[in-house]
């Protein structure tokens, strides 16, 4: 589901952008200092480096699972520094201190003042090793395909479609991406699950199409103003397109979908008798605003809040999901939307994250994201369904959502489900140790080769 990175991580960013391009050659290497109290602190890495006629600055937050990410242009003047970065809404004010070789900076975002100190670094940069990328020769054909939604403006979808060579082929899944825009690799964190797991079901005899979402990279459309259902209606364009080719199995095509992709899958299987079968990658089985407020949860716990504050954003959120669902009129849950935070305080004098919060929950996705009850489309489906997940989600809560799916598939008396915790994944299906969101960028691992043989052997066995 959505992963929401809160304001800590862009003062990270404004105060290493502002040391970044501090003055000359003196200034060049590598510094990391640390932010926060003792219990909390949070190693900032900063590489600034000679480009040309001017000066280029990264930054790397181990811990935020933050690598390699370029900052903003600064006027420098002897050893002083004053930058203003749109990008992340900063004005920052920094020095060279000569006696300590180390820089002194004091940053402004959203009217909030932070100081650090840097000082040198041995720390090089991180390399990001991604081994199970696949590498040539391939046992399978890859075309990029095309093909139309009908039911929003005959958009144009693009894909990429593998199918095994020289084997029969016993089955075809299409790849449900999960929340946010998504390529068709489902590349994020430096990760691309989707080709790793495409390669692999490929490899053993299940041709896959995986395709961009939406307004996002090769495909039209507008990923903004679409809601989950308007994706589901991309799903079935693609169910529809697999159809028509003679190179696949016509009553053996499938849906493979990760986080609201998992969603997805249930809700179009429960439309479409056509569907062969299912299998929900970390897919939620409970009403999403109680996903909702698991998630927030974890995630603050894993950030070590304040219990008193955890609480009090869990009732705030509570009350802002239950407005969700009883009002329908965007100005009236804007205006009930904006009484509920002036009331709990929330984001009080972070103008920038106060909008964006508001603006999110007016947004039409999210709408209909906190309304939705898996449920009533895991109760109409019949065809066999798999679902995974970690025992380490912190973002689907791995109980809370399998024995949802048992309770719904039960009540629908579909005859053929399996349902798999995997122990000791993440949300990803990575091999880690805490299952925290910082984690997914710094494990080589993109999918646990468990996770793989349990998808592809359960698919071999029906087909």
């Amino acid at each position: 589901m959505k992963i929401i990175f809160h304001s800590i991580i862009f003062s990270i960013l404004m105060i290493a952008t502002s040391s970044a391009l501090l003055c000359q050659p003196k200034l060049l290497g590598n510094w990391e200092g640390d932010l926060g109290p003792d219990s909390m602190k949070i190693k900032i890495i900063l590489h600034i480096i000679a480009k040309d006629s001017s000066y280029k600055s990264f930054i790397e937050i181990p811990g935020q699972g933050s690598v390699n990410i370029p900052l903003g242009q600064t006027q420098i003047t002897g050893d002083s520094l004053i930058i203003n970065d749109s990008k992340f809404l900063i004005a920052i004010k920094g020095f060279y201190n000569a006696l300590k070789d180390s820089i002194d900076v004091r940053g402004l975002q959203y009217g909030k003042s932070i100081a650090i100190n840097f000082g040198r670094s041995s720390v090089t940069g991180f390399t990001l090793n991604r081994p199970q990328t696949p590498k040539p020769p391939f046992p399978y054909s890859s075309e990029e395909v095309v093909f139309a939604n009908a039911n929003a403006n005959n958009i144009k979808l693009a894909g990429t479609l593998t199918v095994p060579m020289n084997s029969k082929i016993r089955c075809a899944a299409i790849l449900i991406t999960g929340s946010g825009p998504q390529n068709r690799n489902e590349k994020a964190f430096d990760h691309e699950t989707f080709l790793i797991l495409s390669d692999y079901l490929s490899r053993n005899g299940i041709a896959v199409l995986r395709f961009d979402d939406r307004g996002v990279a090769q495909s039209e459309g507008a990923f903004k103003s679409a809601t989950t259902y308007d994706f589901s209606t991309d799903v079935e364009a693609a169910l529809d397109y697999l159809r028509k080719r003679i190179d696949i199995p016509i009553q053996k095509i499938g849906l493979i979908g990760h986080s609201e992709g998992g969603m997805i899958a249930p809700m179009v299987a429960a439309r479409r008798r056509d569907v062969a079968f299912v299998v929900c990658l970390a897919g939620p089985g409970v009403p999403l605003d109680k996903l909702q407020m698991k998630q927030n949860e974890e995630i603050a716990k894993s950030e070590k809040q304040a219990d008193t504050v955890l609480q009090k954003n869990l009732k705030m959120h509570a009350e802002v999901f239950a407005s969700i669902k009883e009002i329908e009129r965007p100005d009236v849950l804007e205006s009930k939307t904006r009484s509920i935070l002036k009331e709990y305080n929330f984001l009080a004098g972070d103008t920038a994250a106060y909008n964006q919060f508001v603006k999110r929950v007016l947004s039409p996705w999210f709408r209909y994201l906190i309304r939705y009850n898996p449920a009533d489309a895991l109760e109409h489906m019949s065809c066999p369904l798999l679902a995974l997940n970690g025992t380490l989600d912190k973002q689907v809560d791995a109980t809370m959502n399998l024995e949802g799916m048992r309770t719904a598939l039960k009540k629908g008396k579909n005859p053929d489900f399996t349902l798999l915790y995997m122990p000791g994944l993440n949300h990803l299906f990575q091999e880690a140790k805490t299952g925290d969101v910082a984690e997914y960028v710094m494990i080589e691992q993109t999918m646990s080769p468990k996770v793989l043989e349990a998808v592809t052997q359960w698919i071999q066995k029906r087909f």
